[in-house]
């Protein structure tokens, strides 16, 4: 392999880890958007609780 297919090889796997690093950013905002729903609802349930 030469230094032009090895410079290939990486560049492509720095493309790939990119695209994983998008979907993890992607996942991370789902799922705190899914904490701040659950957290709403705790709220809610909460104040629910203290007006027994």
């Amino acid at each position: 392999m030469d230094i032009t297919e090895l410079i290939d090889v990486l560049n492509s796997r720095i493309h790939s880890i990119k695209w994983e690093i998008d979907v993890l950013n992607i996942k991370i905002r789902t799922l705190k958007a899914e904490n701040e729903a659950l957290k709403e609802q705790l709220d809610q349930l909460t104040v629910i609780k203290e007006d027994e």
